[in-house]
């Protein structure tokens, strides 16, 4: 210890003159003011968070989550009382990152003291070696941000009377002197892990735990609702199952590796969390793991063990399920009755009813008319299935139709068909209708027209078809048997006449022979 006390002597000196000339009852007095001179000054607290971009605003760029959307009211954090068990290489930085958040006050425990070795990792100076860990980082702390409130127990949680004084103030530490908002485990050893996982099952305190290996490479995050997400026992290390106690692990001369990167960033990853569950923000990851040989992040979520060793686990754990089995109970009725339940308007006598704006009236009919740039032979109309229905059972109507079709094909000039298919209904010779004029031709088509009008006039549209189709046929088969007869004649002809050519130039031969 001589390295530390030499280069003080000549501070001690000065001290030992000073307080000589004064008696016991100022020497406190006396301490203070020289303690005063030689601390660095403490800027004034602010009493309001503000928004306002300015180079004396500690909390102008924390503000602009608020103005950037990520966060509702940060101010909300000055109304948090965080606890930090252990002010180590992980919980020192932590405890740093709150305070520099602005966190309303910050609980912290821990029993070791600041050491040379302690150096490479954490945010304490060389002049507090020898000072408890809690109470330098107290002093550190408050001169980055007065404004958050500290309160520190330099103890170790694990022993029965210290572990009452722990959870009274999880239960009472608070800025209203309620529970804590939530509990982070920065520890180094399994016993001071079950001590905290013990505490907050009893007390149902949310947590988070937190832990590095000993080759510096890896660490490790993990979120703890008890009751809803498993705790510390739930899935205990291998060292924690088999009731091993750590301490026979220790060899002396050796000790475990830390890097303060790997420290900082589990610290980062242990915060960003913490903040997210403050402010109601992001999604908070329940297990969270950090590989630095290859930079990978796994996460996983880890369900409570109904087996759990820790009865409060359990307890806890069954009066989340009834909760659960309550809330779905309550969902299923709700929605029931929102089903069941019709608006009435007292003051509608009308029976009007509001329509969405996004609906349309269909089109009656069942065709989808075609984009403007496809065209197509035919485009059916929309269809009136209502009348439709009235005229198939309406002779009269059908009758009309057939002389609104008559009347129009009396102006269009007859074609051939039209000729032969008037000359097979009435009974006459197609060539004999087509030797007459026009005129003639229409008187004909009028006279068979009014006397199938007048036919039909009392039967159905059915029967005027089956009618008009027996005529055909019947007719059409004699029209049909002439064409047939006509051509074999016309072919016999033909075959007579070459046999009387061939038969006068055979004769013309032979007489030419003679």
């Amino acid at each position: 210890m001589e390295y530390l006390v030499l280069p003080l002597l000549p501070q001690l000196e000065a001290m030992h003159h000073g307080f000589m000339a004064t008696d016991e009852d100022n020497f406190s007095e006396k301490f203070d003011e020289h303690r005063k001179m030689t601390e660095p000054a403490i800027r004034p607290k602010i009493v309001e968070m503000s928004a306002e971009v300015l180079d004396t605003n500690p909390y102008s760029r924390l503000m602009a989550l608020k103005r950037m959307g990520i966060v509702d009211n940060y101010e909300r954090i000055r109304e948090k009382t965080v606890v930090v068990v252990g002010i180590g290489g992980v919980g020192s930085v932590v405890a740093e990152m709150l305070t520099r958040c602005g966190i309303g006050k910050i609980i912290m425990f821990d029993y070791d003291r600041v050491e040379l070795a302690n150096m490479n990792r954490l945010f304490y100076q060389p002049h507090q070696s020898g000072l408890s860990k809690v109470e330098a980082a107290r002093d550190t702390l408050m001169h980055i941000n007065p404004d958050v409130e500290f309160e520190v127990h330099n103890m170790n949680i694990t022993t029965v009377a210290n572990f009452d004084i722990f959870c009274q103030r999880i239960r009472e530490g608070g800025l209203t002197k309620k529970s804590v908002d939530i509990l982070l485990c920065c520890v180094d050893n399994f016993e001071a892990r079950i001590a905290v996982n013990t505490a907050c099952n009893e007390i149902s305190q949310i947590w988070i735990e937190s832990g590095v290996s000993e080759n510096a490479v890896s660490g490790h995050i993990q979120f703890m609702e008890p009751g809803k997400s498993a705790c510390f026992v739930c899935l205990p290390p291998l060292i924690v199952a088999s009731n091993i106690d750590e301490k026979t692990l220790k060899k002396d001369g050796v000790c475990a590796a830390s890097l303060p990167t790997t420290m900082a960033v589990i610290a980062g990853l242990l915060v960003q969390n913490a903040l997210k569950f403050l402010l109601n923000f992001g999604q908070v990851t329940n297990f969270l793991g950090y590989n630095a040989l290859v930079d990978f992040f796994p996460q996983e979520t880890i369900r409570p063990n109904p087996l759990c060793e820790d009865k409060n686990c359990r307890r806890l754990q069954k009066i989340y399920l009834e909760e659960q089995e309550k809330l779905k109970t309550l969902k299923s009725d709700v929605k029931i009755i929102e089903e069941k339940s019709n608006i009435v308007h007292e003051m509608n006598e009308f029976g009007i009813e509001l329509v969405s704006e996004s609906t349309f009236d269909q089109a009656p009919s069942m065709f989808v008319a075609s984009s403007s740039g496809i065209k197509l032979a035919y485009e059916p109309g929309p269809l009136d299935n209502n009348n439709e229905k009235d005229d198939e059972n309406n002779p009269k109507t059908t009758a009309k139709e057939l002389g609104d079709l008559m009347a129009q094909l009396k102006t269009i000039p007859p074609n051939e068909n039209q000729r032969m298919f008037y000359a097979i209904i009435s009974g006459g010779n197609p060539w004999e209708i087509q030797k007459h004029d026009s005129k003639e031709f229409n008187k004909k088509v009028e006279e068979i027209y009014k006397q199938n009008l007048t036919d039909t006039q009392e039967t159905t549209e059915e029967e005027i078809s089956s009618t008009v189709v027996t005529t055909v046929a019947k007719r059409g088969k004699h029209y049909d048997t002439s064409w047939r007869w006509g051509l074999v004649s016309g072919c016999a002809f033909f075959l007579a006449a070459i046999v009387i050519v061939l038969g006068w130039e055979h004769c013309g031969d032979e007489d030419q022979a003679d």
